[in-house]
Protein backbone atom coordinates (compact mmCIF):
# COMPACT_ATOMS: atom_id res chain seq x y z
CA UNK A 1 0.00 0.00 0.00
CA UNK A 2 1.28 3.42 -1.10
CA UNK A 3 1.93 6.14 1.90
CA UNK A 4 -0.99 8.49 0.74
CA UNK A 5 -3.38 5.75 0.62
CA UNK A 6 -2.45 4.61 3.96
CA UNK A 7 -2.86 8.34 5.43
CA UNK A 8 -6.13 9.13 3.73
CA UNK A 9 -7.13 5.65 5.29
CA UNK A 10 -6.09 6.83 8.91
CA UNK A 11 -8.02 10.25 8.07
CA UNK A 12 -11.36 8.27 7.20
CA UNK A 13 -10.84 6.35 9.66
CA UNK A 14 -10.61 9.05 12.49
CA UNK A 15 -13.83 11.00 10.45
CA UNK A 16 -15.58 7.86 11.16
CA UNK A 17 -14.54 8.10 14.84
CA UNK A 18 -15.73 11.94 14.92
CA UNK A 19 -18.91 10.79 13.26
CA UNK A 20 -19.58 7.86 15.54
CA UNK A 21 -19.04 10.09 18.58
CA UNK A 22 -21.64 12.82 17.39
CA UNK A 23 -24.11 10.38 16.52
CA UNK A 24 -23.68 9.12 20.26
CA UNK A 25 -24.17 12.63 21.62
CA UNK A 26 -27.01 13.53 19.52
CA UNK A 27 -28.90 10.25 20.43
CA UNK A 28 -27.90 10.54 24.11
CA UNK A 29 -29.21 14.47 23.42
CA UNK A 30 -32.53 13.24 21.92
CA UNK A 31 -33.32 10.37 24.70
CA UNK A 32 -33.08 13.24 27.56
CA UNK A 33 -35.15 15.77 25.58
CA UNK A 34 -38.02 12.51 25.15
CA UNK A 35 -37.54 11.67 28.60
CA UNK A 36 -37.60 14.98 29.94
CA UNK A 37 -40.96 15.48 27.80
CA UNK A 38 -42.05 12.52 29.35
CA UNK A 39 -41.64 14.05 32.60
CA UNK A 40 -44.07 16.97 31.96
CA UNK A 41 -47.06 15.08 30.47
CA UNK A 42 -47.02 13.09 33.46
CA UNK A 43 -46.61 16.06 35.64
CA UNK A 44 -49.80 17.44 33.23
CA UNK A 45 -51.85 13.99 33.55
Amino acid sequence: MSKGGFASLNHFYINMQILTLTLHQQVKNVSVCLRESVAKNRMII
